[in-house]
């Protein structure tokens, strides 16, 4: 009996695989007929980018990012509502300060999140605005100094941590002035 019941199975899983080429697989069957079996290839599943001559990035106007080029910081005032306390809590922004943190060659997958360190300051929320560009909001500048050291460390690595300078902080926008993108400061 048991013989009997080990070669249905054989059978049936033969017969489940069926012809790659039935009607039943449709494009599947096209694909994989089309690259020897084995799906779609690489090519055929990705855009292909037109490639300069001298190899830069057309959407970089002819510019290779510097891939040894240390990250940048851009300190500007903020429009968002919300915001970091320093202290790991999200909170209502009463004067927003964006941290734009820059890496021409961009920022790589890291198993850690970043934390930006502004004085004795701990700024935990952020955001990709591009893959060159990670966005910290402070919630109150009022609670940062100028000349305040300014670092990025991912998670709890010391070995991570990357000195971005001392803080220069902007000029307030005055209330009831147009601030960054156009929006109207209260």
């Amino acid at each position: 009996m048991r013989v009997w019941s080990i070669w249905v199975c054989v059978a049936l899983a033969a017969g489940c695989a069926g012809d790659s080429s039935s009607e039943s697989n449709g494009e599947a069957a096209e694909s994989s007929t089309a690259t020897g079996g084995e799906g779609p290839t690489r090519e055929q599943l990705e855009p292909v980018m037109p490639v300069m001559e001298d190899g830069a990035d057309p959407e970089r106007n002819g510019e290779l990012p510097d891939e040894d080029a240390p990250p940048s910081l851009t300190v500007a005032p903020g429009t968002e509502p919300w915001g970091d306390d320093g202290h790991g809590e999200w909170v209502r922004a009463e004067a927003p300060l964006r941290f734009d943190v820059i890496s021409p060659s961009g920022w790589p997958g890291r198993a850690l999140d970043p934390v930006l360190h502004v004085g004795e300051l701990r700024l935990v929320r952020y955001e990709h605005v591009t893959v060159q560009v990670l966005r910290f909001v402070l919630a109150d500048r009022a609670a940062v100094t100028e000349g305040a050291p300014v670092a990025l460390q991912w998670g709890e690595d010391a070995e991570s941590r990357v000195d971005l300078g001392a803080l220069a902080l902007p000029a307030p926008t005055p209330a009831g002035t147009n601030g960054p993108g156009g929006a109207v400061v209260p």
